[in-house]
């Protein structure tokens, strides 16, 4: 049946556009397009196919099934996963699936190279470098560890990677010495000219563009997102997913009633409050509480109380003409001349796009345009 209540957006053109325009500004790099957590929340079997046609070079993922996902759709575009992985998960992708493995130990290494053996065919790997991120890889003063991974018969490096962990930030000058610290590295362990460098995430692409090395890893800005309202994205890109309920209830409450759970508001004149059939458990964070904004009418409301499982209460006393039943409420996305961004709410508490996304698009119903 039909998911009356609530309607969750993916729009296939958007995310078509933004990879296009992403492959131009990097040209002649490669663009390695980010799919993990099923695409961003955004549904990774309807989307891998676009970002193939859109031009990606290599698809990232983290897991297993996700690799088989895109197997099973016949594209035979190679597959980056961009994490650690555990032996069996490893022992899996070698046998079956041909995943690109990120390699920052000496004993991922030698388990893929013994692997790699076996099979008769090397494991192509990239060697994950730390350079300031602090959660994985090879430092590098470990170089001549690294020189001796790069010997093993059972491997192939694919290419030398690693990750910025302030690229999003106003102050870039971090980001800058990184680049400076992994450029004199590269230069030091001499890499053979088919290895590929990739440092820049969706941050650092759009906005040090020319420090790019051989390829990018962008995410974020596929799905026209930021993960920081630090820096712009280039206009071309827009929005991929947007949220949308419709109002279930209308009451007119006296002033000094309380509303939601915990009596964390309190009407402080009579007011015009909404109910909308929507709550954490469609994906909008519990966190908003009295905090979230909607937009209904093109106008701005704010969300009062607590964010229920099911139920969030809007007030639109100050809404000019008359809210009726029925009434679109967009929750993230545009109506009229004005615009909530997923970047505006995740600022309200402290989080990324990305866990709205994933809470939007993993518990609802996804319409695909």
């Amino acid at each position: 049946m039909a998911q009356h209540h609530v309607q969750v957006s993916v729009s296939r053109e958007n995310f078509f556009n933004n990879i296009h325009c992403l492959r131009r500004l990097v040209a002649p790099s490669k663009l390695c397009v980010v799919m993990k957590a099923n695409a961003y929340g955004h549904g990774l079997a309807a989307l891998a196919p676009v970002a193939v046609e859109a031009g990606a070079d290599i698809l990232g993922i983290c897991t297993n099934p996700e690799a088989e996902t895109i197997r099973r759709l016949g594209l035979e575009i190679p597959l980056l996963r961009l994490r650690m992985a555990l032996e069996a998960e490893m022992e899996e992708s070698v046998r079956e699936l041909d995943i690109q493995e990120q390699v920052g130990s000496r004993e991922a290494a030698d388990y893929l190279s013994a692997a790699g053996e076996r099979r008769g065919r090397p494991v192509d790997v990239h060697l994950d470098i730390d350079m300031g991120m602090g959660r994985s890889g090879f430092f590098p003063e470990q170089i001549e560890t690294i020189r001796q991974v790069m010997r093993l018969p059972g491997l192939r490096i694919a290419g030398v990677m690693s990750h910025f962990p302030m690229a999003d930030a106003s102050d870039l000058e971090p980001t800058a010495a990184q680049i400076e610290r992994m450029e004199r590295f590269c230069a030091e362990l001499a890499l053979p000219g088919d290895v590929l460098v990739h440092t820049h995430n969706s941050a650092a692409t759009v906005r040090v563009t020319a420090k790019r090395r051989a390829m990018v890893r962008v995410g974020a800005a596929c799905y026209g997102v930021r993960t920081s309202r630090d820096f712009e994205n280039p206009a071309e890109l827009k929005p991929v997913m947007s949220f949308r309920t419709w109002v279930a209830q209308l009451r007119d409450v006296p002033k000094g009633r309380t509303v939601g759970y915990g009596s964390l508001f309190t009407t402080a004149r009579d007011s015009k409050i909404a109910s909308l059939p929507v709550g954490f458990g469609e994906g909008y964070p519990r966190a908003l509480f009295n905090k979230g904004i909607v937009l209904i009418h093109g106008k701005r409301c704010p969300v009062i109380g607590r964010v229920s499982l099911n139920v969030l209460t809007i007030d639109v006393t100050d809404i000019e003409d008359e809210v009726r039943l029925g009434d679109e409420v967009v929750l993230i996305g545009s109506q009229g001349s004005q615009e909530i961004s997923f970047e505006e709410m995740a600022d309200k508490f402290s989080s990324v796009h990305t866990e709205i996304n994933l809470m939007a698009g993993s518990l609802n119903t996804i319409s695909y345009a």
